[in-house]
Order: structure tokens, then sequence, then C-alpha cells
């Protein structure tokens, strides 16, 4: 057996937020327009320019968590994008940790990415508000 044959049952594991910094994904995408194409959709149902704000910050803003929730969903399902154009096995299972959990949900096809680009927006922006009553950091 070789290649894909040899490939033992394996899980795929989605980065939650605290993953994100500005500049992420700018390798990746100068080789898969993929990349691009993910976040452009994405800004389009958000209401602005999420590739803009990942490329180029600034870092406060990136790390708003309404802005950091669907930087994420879209990195982690512009990187499954491109792993499955490239030939890349089907993983036995798909999980995130944390906020993760969103990204592998809309990869497994349980939510739609669109819905789930405006679901995490409006659950950044719900963190974001408890996080000025209640400042902290894992206690948002």
């Amino acid at each position: 057996m070789n290649g894909i044959e040899s490939v033992l049952p394996f899980a795929v594991v989605f980065p939650g937020q605290g993953s994100q910094r500005v500049g992420m994904m700018s390798t990746l995408a100068a080789v898969h327009d993929e990349v691009v194409e993910r976040f452009a959709t994405a800004s389009r149902v958000l209401g602005f320019d999420l590739w803009d704000l990942v490329s180029n910050g600034p870092a406060d803003s990136l790390n708003r968590t309404e802005n950091t929730q669907p930087a994420m969903l879209a990195a982690g399902v512009a990187t499954w994008d491109v792993w499955l154009k490239s030939g890349g096995p089907m993983p036995a299972r798909v999980a995130g940790h944390s906020f993760g959990e969103y990204t592998a949900l809309a990869v497994a096809g349980v939510l739609d990415v669109a819905e789930t680009s405006q679901l995490v927006q409006v659950r950044g922006e719900v963190m974001q508000e408890a996080c000025k009553q209640n400042p902290g950091t894992m206690a948002a």
C-alpha cells in the first residue's frame, strides 16, 4: 500500500479564538485562490472586507471578538477547501477546539458556511459586550 490507501483514520481539529494574527493565511493565499475567494464570500455576508482586516490589520481590530470569530471561521474553511482541492484524504472525524467547533460543524455540512459567518459575528458582538460588562479573558 502507498499514498492515500496507507493513510490510517485520522481527525482534523480546527483551532479556537486566539490563533489569529495579522497576515495569517497570506502564504497559503499566494498559492491557492480558494483562500481569497472564501474570505470574499465571508466579506459579502458580513458587510466589510474581512480579507483586508486579516491581511493588514490593525491587530486591535482583528482581535475584537466580533472580527476574530468570522476570521477564524473563514481561515478554517479556506484551509479545508485547499485540503480537499489538493486531494487530501477525508478525515474520519472533524472537531474544533473551543470556537473551532463552529468551523468543524460548517465543514461537516451541519451548518451553512454563510449563515455561520453571520452567526459567529453576532456571537462575537455579544461576547465583546459581555467582556465590557465583566472584563476578563477566558471568562467571556
